[in-house]
C-alpha cells in the first residue's frame, strides 16, 4: 500500500464546517459530528462551529449530498434541525486541507447569512463574495477564468472585456 500511496500524489481533503444559532454549541457539535462520522478527524471547534476534514480515497464523492446528509444526522443527535453546514475543497495535501478548512468555515458563515439557518453552502457557490475572504491568487485567477473566461472567448464581448481590462 505505501508503494501506492507514494506514486498517487498527495491526499485530496473535504472539509466540512458545522454551525448552530446556539452560538454555545460548538463543543454539542463536535460531539455529534464524531459520533455520526467516526471516518472524519474534528479537527476544530470554536466560535459556535465545529468543523471536519475528510481524506477521500479517490472515488468521487457528491460533497453537497454527502455534507447534507451528515447535517442531517448532527442536526438529528443534537436536537436542532437548523444546524447549517458549510463545503471547503476537496483541496490536495496538507496545506490543501488546512484551506479547504477555513473555506468550509467560511462557508457556513457567509451562507447562513445569505441563505438562512439549515441549509449546506458550498464555498464554490459564494460568487463574488469570496474576493471579500481572503482567497489566494490562484484561486482568484481560476475564479476569473470560470466566470470571465467566456466573455474574453467570444468576439461579442470585446468591449466588456476592455472595459473590465481598465
Amino acid at each position: 500500500m505505501s508503494g501506492e500511496a507514494a506514486t498517487s500524489g498527495p491526499s485530496a481533503y473535504l472539509a466540512i464546517a458545522f454551525s448552530s444559532r446556539d452560538a454555545s454549541a460548538a463543543t454539542r457539535l463536535r460531539v455529534a459530528l464524531a459520533e455520526v462520522a467516526p471516518g472524519a478527524r474534528v479537527v476544530r471547534s470554536r466560535a459556535g462551529v465545529a468543523a471536519a476534514l475528510h481524506e477521500l480515497d479517490g472515488d468521487p464523492i457528491d460533497s453537497r449530498a454527502h455534507a447534507e446528509a451528515l447535517r442531517a444526522r448532527v442536526g438529528q443527535v443534537t436536537g436542532d434541525s437548523d444546524v447549517s453546514a458549510g463545503v471547503g475543497g476537496p483541496k490536495q495535501g496538507t496545506t490543501g486541507a488546512h484551506l479547504a478548512l477555513l473555506q468550509a468555515e467560511q462557508a457556513v458563515v457567509v451562507g447562513r447569512a445569505l441563505n438562512g439557518d439549515g441549509r449546506v453552502t458550498h464555498f464554490d457557490d459564494l460568487g463574488p463574495y469570496v474576493f471579500v475572504l481572503g482567497r489566494p491568487e490562484s484561486d482568484i485567477r481560476e475564479f476569473a477564468d470560470r466566470i470571465l473566461g467566456p466573455l474574453a472567448d467570444d468576439d461579442r464581448y470585446t468591449d466588456l472585456v476592455r472595459t473590465l481590462e481598465s
